[in-house]
């Protein structure tokens, strides 16, 4: 169950986060290191190559912003409409 408490510990934690409520095979370090800044910065950017994991972590960092921040607003662009239907809320959609 989840406590007051518990969401402020996550909100501060998001690998903590993670780790507790997914079973992630791999976690890339580029990704540690991004979930871990979410808790100290408003907003980031991430440029990279293909399959880098990019779409996973995004899915996963908004789900962490739903979970631990209440009545969030996450602004989401992609450079086309299939990139956000059929990559992003794909992926949240697990």
């Amino acid at each position: 169950m989840w406590t007051q408490d518990k969401v402020l510990y996550y909100a501060k934690n998001p690998l903590d986060w993670l780790k507790d409520n997914f079973e992630m095979k791999i976690i890339h370090p580029w990704q540690i290191e991004v979930l871990n800044d979410l808790a100290k910065y408003n907003y980031f950017a991430i440029k990279s190559g293909n399959g880098v994991g990019k779409t996973a972590f995004l899915s996963l960092a908004i789900l962490w912003l739903m979970s631990t921040h209440p009545m969030c607003r996450i602004q989401c662009t992609a450079p086309s409409e299939g990139q956000l239907f059929q990559g992003l809320w794909a992926e949240i959609d697990i």
